[in-house]
């Protein structure tokens, strides 16, 4: 077999439109759907029945048997679930999605498809092509049926890899995707024999490349799951020393007030002596009210924080509203029953997730006039609700752009700084649905997290 092989095969090359149809058209599609379906498996990404009927005409079932033209199958295939049916991952995670599936496809029929020839050889002898022409489909579903099998048990272990590994780690990932394509070079020096291999040979070499492909992707996840935890815990124990700082610094600012205050009413028990009433306001607008709104506003603030069971969202949440109220920002604050951050998000990703909202608020609320930032966090029945609003200078904000912004590059733009980051985060996370909505010089995003 070399490297690239596309004949076209005619239907007098068949004998008869049965062999044609079942031998050309059913296996292009049978792969196809095999191909689809793994993918689907991994991803959770659903494809749409008439995608399997068009790529029926791509061919697949001729472009596998060659390597160039597996690794064509796996460029175009790829690029087609990146760009139209893909709406939450990057292309490094859609291009392991598809080469797991592949991987573990070809390793069943490694050993299956190569002793199901050897077998039929034995005993039909010379009817042995008819047997295997007419088998191969069946030896096809067969492989199918082992691969989704195996892939189904490993789901949630492929789910945790892309999440932790794809997604922090890409370099990893692409050594483990090289990994991967290794087995379909090994599989092109099989058929074509460049170095003598048998049948019982390349089944064995598919059996242990199945092992090790579930032993590497186990123990570098768990390995980098160790690691953040490792980081989680370091940056509660960070969160907590940043919370405590806070907590003290207000404290040492009350101490000072009432020292200071002190002073205040000893000003104005003598501008009442000498009935002074124009010192006596001034005194009062000057310094007593604008003190007790700050005073007021901080207390609002940590009371509504206390909600917050994660001791880092809590301290970064505290941050936030704190900068945004020395950059004369009125901020509102609504969680108000306890609430616990969804344990299906990684902390730090949710503590990313919340930072870049608030900072696009700050920086948007800032050039507005009358700047304004409104803060939800709240469980609605099954679904966990993060909301925050800003206005904004422009009477609505083009959400078409911003969203085309955010998927391609970096931008000035108020609400297209970081927006792109954001969206890698929340790719990780099928389940999370991010709506935006603006009017009436009000932008809004919500983080919506369903149960799955």
């Amino acid at each position: 077999m070399p490297f690239f092989e596309f004949t076209f095969p005619l239907p007098s090359n068949f004998g008869s439109i049965f062999n044609y149809l079942y031998g050309f058209w059913l296996n292009s599609f049978l792969t196809s759907f095999i191909f689809f379906k793994l993918f689907s498996l991994t991803s959770d990404i659903k494809i749409p029945i008439y995608v399997y009927i068009l790529m029926t005409f791509s061919l697949s079932g001729i472009f596998a048997r060659s390597l160039g033209g597996i690794l064509i199958i796996i460029i175009v295939y790829s690029l087609i679930f990146y760009f139209f049916l893909n709406q939450n991952y990057t292309y490094n995670p859609i291009i392991f999605f598809l080469l797991i599936g592949l991987g573990y496809f070809y390793y069943s029929t490694s050993l299956i498809g190569s002793q199901y020839v050897s077998l039929v050889s034995y005993f039909t002898g010379k009817y042995s092509t008819a047997f295997i022409n007419y088998g191969i489909n069946f030896i096809l579903l067969i492989n199918f049926g082992i691969a989704y099998f195996i892939l189904s048990k490993m789901k949630p272990l492929i789910q945790q890899y892309s999440k932790i590994v794809i997604s922090l780690h890409p370099v990893i990932s692409w050594i483990v995707n090289l990994f991967l394509i290794s087995f379909l070079v090994f599989r092109n020096i099989y058929h074509t024999q460049f170095f003598k291999v048998n049948n019982l040979q390349y089944g064995l070499t598919g059996i242990v490349y199945g092992i090790l492909t579930y032993l590497i992707i186990k123990y570098i996840t768990r390995y980098f799951l160790y690691q953040q935890r490792s980081v989680n815990l370091e940056n509660e124990m960070n969160s907590l020393q940043v919370y405590t700082s806070h907590i003290e610094e207000m404290y040492d600012n009350l101490r000072l007030f009432r020292h200071d205050y002190k002073n205040l009413l000893l000003s104005l028990d003598d501008a009442i002596k000498q009935r002074n009433i124009d010192q006596v306001e001034s005194i009062f607008n000057r310094v007593i009210l604008p003190t007790n709104t700050k005073i007021d506003t901080q207390n609002t603030v940590l009371s509504k924080l206390s909600q917050v069971q994660s001791l880092e969202i809590k301290s970064l949440l505290f941050d936030k509203v704190s900068l945004a109220l020395e950059k004369g920002i009125k901020v509102n604050l609504e969680i108000e029953k306890p609430i616990t951050p969804s344990s299906k998000i990684d902390t730090i990703d949710l503590i990313r997730i919340i930072s870049i909202l608030f900072d696009n608020a700050i920086n948007a609320a800032t050039k507005a006039k009358d700047g304004k930032i409104n803060f939800a966090f709240f469980d609605d029945q099954n679904d966990q609700i993060l909301i925050i609003g800003n206005t904004t200078t422009e009477e609505k904000v083009d959400l078409q752009r911003l969203t085309k912004q955010s998927s391609r590059i970096l931008t000035p733009a108020v609400h297209g700084l970081g927006l792109r980051n954001l969206r890698q985060l929340l790719s990780r996370y099928p389940f999370i649905e991010n709506r935006l909505d603006s009017h009436n010089h009000y932008f809004e995003q919500a983080i919506i997290i369903h149960p799955n």
